[in-house]
Formats: structure tokens, sequence, C-alpha cells
């Protein structure tokens, strides 16, 4: 009892109340003393067994939890409201660190903020609003838009492209419930342009196969614009101005979360000679909206 009460810091008597209201709860005897040793009884022993086996279960526990906050065997939860645009950016990070195991979800804005505050993801990249006082929100870049149309298409054989010209084409893009139709409809109706979507999708890759008939057009984003089709063309709808701000969205939490930390890192590293990408296939501005 003396040496128990050292290793756990306690005083004896502390230890013998514990035990006396351990064999309360369980209504039988734990222990039994014979002179000044003491001894384990039966149910002791069968019970003893028992909180070993939990004991090692609590210290596995305490190991895989460490171990998913570690960059050698950890794990990360994101969720990418722009699903199609950052495959390599994963790949990347899991090159630079092999051991992770990487969890990713497409989500909207709505569901993976509320995610984010229940726990069940680390980070999202989304381009909405951050209200939420415990998540911490970090611009990741400022997108623009773009006009695609498909070098044949005959708008682009003219000197100037104009307001009408704009509302005239038939365009193709995500249905209306989708967060980049609804901003870019806005973005448009603030610069007094109102387009009309002739076919509408639930994937990016329907919209460029058919902006590649050279029958329609759609919009893009600059970010959008790392991984470009060779078979289309590009011309910015309002140079310079901002079209959304893409960020990180994580928690604040108080304990540091490694493989998080390493993610935000990287991925600010891995943006930014993204943005410069593929310049040779954005047309010079000739976009009249005035």
């Amino acid at each position: 009892m003396t040496q128990a009460a050292k290793t756990l810091k306690v005083s004896q008597s502390a230890i013998s109340q514990a035990i006396r209201d351990l064999e309360d709860q369980l209504q039988v005897p734990l222990f039994y003393r014979r002179g000044r040793r003491i001894f384990l009884t039966d149910q002791g022993r069968t019970f003893q067994a028992y909180c070993q086996s939990a004991r090692n279960q609590l210290q596995v526990g305490q190991a895989i939890v460490k171990n998913q906050r570690s960059l050698q065997e950890g794990q990360l939860s994101l969720a990418i409201t722009l699903p199609h645009v950052f495959p390599e950016l994963i790949h990347d990070f899991l090159e630079r660190y092999p051991g992770l195991t990487l969890s990713q979800y497409d989500l909207s804005h709505e569901a993976a903020l509320h995610q984010l505050t229940h726990y069940q993801l680390d980070v999202a990249v989304t381009s909405g609003p951050v209200k939420a006082p415990e998540l911490i929100s970090q611009v990741l870049l400022e997108d623009e838009l773009y006009l695609a149309l498909a070098p044949s298409h005959p708008l682009l054989s003219k000197d100037q492209i104009n307001r009408q010209d704009l509302e005239d084409l038939a365009f193709v893009g995500l249905h209306d419930h989708y967060a980049f139709r609804q901003q870019s409809d806005q973005f448009l109706a603030d610069l007094g342009v109102h387009i009309h979507h002739q076919i509408s999708v639930d994937d990016a890759a329907s919209i460029l196969r058919l902006t590649q008939t050279g029958r329609y057009a759609s919009l893009i984003t600059s970010i959008s614009l790392q991984y470009p089709s060779q078979q289309l063309s590009y011309l910015p709808i309002q140079p310079g101005k901002t079209f959304r701000k893409l960020q990180l969205v994580y928690r604040s939490d108080t304990y540091p979360h490694p493989v998080l930390h390493a993610f935000l890192d990287f991925i600010g590293q891995w943006i930014q000679p993204k943005q410069t990408a593929n310049n040779h296939q954005i047309l010079d501005g000739h976009l009249d909206l005035h």
C-alpha cells in the first residue's frame, strides 16, 4: 500500500477509500489481509485481469491517437469545394509525406464548415464567408473569372467583344444550386451582364467537352487554369478584378496538429508557382463590358 501510494502520488488513506468504494460497487471483497501483507481474492484476481486488459487497450489507443497526428503515420481529413482543381496538390503532398493517410471529401461550403466545427474534418479549401469564431480563415489566393471558348468559335475573330456579344452566347455550366454558378452569376450581374445557360450539368468534364465543340461558351477561374485544356482559349472577364477569394479554413485548436500545419505550409508554397503557369493559353484581354 505504501509503494502504491508513492507510485500514484496520493495518500494511503485515499487508496484504502478507493478500494472500499470499488468493493461496495462490485459487492465483493477484492483484497484480504494476512498480517501486514495484502492479497487479492479470487474475485480480485478475475477483476485484475480485466483491468489489465483495459489498461493495455488504453495504451494502444493513446499510441494510435498520437500517430494520427505525426508526420510519419498521421492522418488528415479535408474538404475541397473545387475537387477537380487540386488532384496534383494531393499527389505532391503525399509524395513529400508518404507515410500519411489522407481523406478528401467533396462538400458544399456550409457542410464543410459544419463538419469542421464538429471535429469531423481537419481543414477545408473553400471560397464562402466564414463567421464562426472558433474557425480560422486564411486567404490562399484571389481568383479571377475567364470566358472559355473553342479556338474555332466565331466570336474570337472579332477585334473586340462587348457586353452584348457575351449575353448572346449560349453557355454551358453547372446547375444553379452550385456555389460557383451562383457566385459567377452574381459577379456578372454586378458588372451589368446577364448570360444565358442553355445547358446545365453536374460535372466539369461535361462542360469541357461541350465547350470544345465550339457551340457553347463556359466560365472558368484562374485557379482552374492550372489545368487548362489545350483545345480552348481563355479571355479574362474583367482583368485585375477579384471574382472570389480561395481560403483555407481550420479550427483554432488548443493542441497543435503537426499534419495540419505541414499541409498549410505545403499548400502555401505549392500554389504560388501555379498561379503563373499556362499563361500562354490566355488571350489578350479585349473583352469590353463598358
